[in-house]
């Protein structure tokens, strides 16, 4: 039967057992408050099915509804108290590909176990990952704040590998369906991909592009003279800036430069964790980066610093 949280746990230890082996170990918070755990017999393992989440995006916001009565054994990060775990102090380096702690050796799930232990600490990227599957569950049903945050402290440590692109995406994709847009403002962190489900946010939050934003993506938008953008970088972002202050005080916000209706939609899996259903993991996304009339207004404007930048360097003024 499902217990619900390591909480369950006894306060200062869990023990495992495999065979005549028992070993106690502490996971402390908040890594204990997210962890998902089960007594049940391992016969009941599921490979297939999750929790039912109805969400739908319409023009008067995301409406969700949650089934609260559903099977989450097929939760990959899910730890099965009645399988077995044994002693290993070699850490397992290959990599695998969409972890679940049923399907790890009992080696392996002690390596994990004890990585909970302090999950700041290096170890497999695939234990990190299986951790995080869990996280996102909790950024759809549960408090969006504590697991977004946890998900921040694993990324200040186990930034390596395709773990910033999951994470980044998966705390976009949420902070859409659970409308926590304030999480821009409130938390110290920095979206490091800009991609179309970031431009996506900014747009809904009627929020401006800097300057350093635009240089970033200026060869996604075809601007190919690059030369001032990597010889004089602070110079061109100074001259941009001002460019940009100019055009939206004359027009509106770059985003706002197309139109909803005029964007072009794909489908884009926003989740690792493959028990959540696809009909949540799938979301369409409006494709910014590719749409002609937005990077023809950003490829201008920033043609517009480069010409500038060149005149002041032969002494010329820009052309009006």
């Amino acid at each position: 039967m499902f217990k619900g949280f390591l909480s369950k746990w006894t306060k200062n230890a869990l023990q495992l057992t495999e065979t005549n082996l028992a070993y106690s170990s502490f996971i402390p918070e908040p890594t204990r408050s997210f962890l998902f755990i089960t007594d049940a017999d391992v016969s009941n393992i599921e490979v297939a099915g999750s929790m039912r989440i109805v969400i739908s995006i319409g023009s008067d916001g995301v409406t969700t509804n949650f089934d609260h009565h559903t099977n989450l054994n097929a939760e990959p990060s899910m730890i099965w108290t009645k399988l077995k775990v044994a002693n290993n102090n070699k850490l397992e380096e290959s990599p695998m590909y969409y972890p679940a702690y049923s399907t790890l050796s009992p080696e392996q799930r002690y390596q994990y176990l004890m990585w909970l232990q302090d999950v700041t600490q290096p170890t497999n990227l695939s234990y990190v990952f299986l951790y995080y599957y869990g996280l996102e569950r909790h950024l759809l049903l549960g408090d969006f704040y504590k697991s977004a945050d946890e998900i921040i402290r694993l990324l200040n440590f186990h930034d390596k590998g395709s773990f910033r692109s999951y994470a980044e995406t998966a705390l976009m994709t949420a902070m859409i369906y659970r409308k926590k847009f304030d999480f821009l403002h409130e938390k110290d962190f920095v979206f490091q991909n800009i991609s179309n489900e970031w431009l996506m946010i900014r747009k809904k939050i009627k929020a401006s592009l800097t300057a350093e934003q635009l240089m970033s993506i200026s060869s996604r938008v075809g601007f190919r003279n690059r030369n001032y953008i990597k010889k004089v970088p602070t110079e061109f972002a100074k001259v941009l800036e001002s460019l940009v202050l100019k055009y939206e005080l004359e027009n509106d916000l770059i985003l706002n430069c197309i139109e909803d209706i005029d964007l072009e939609y794909y489908e884009s899996n926003c989740f690792g964790n493959l028990s959540i259903p696809n009909v949540v993991r799938s979301v369409k996304v409006p494709d910014i980066l590719r749409n002609e009339k937005f990077k023809a207004m950003v490829c201008s404007l920033l043609q517009d610093a480069h010409d500038a930048i060149r005149a002041q360097k032969v002494g010329k003024k820009p052309k009006s």
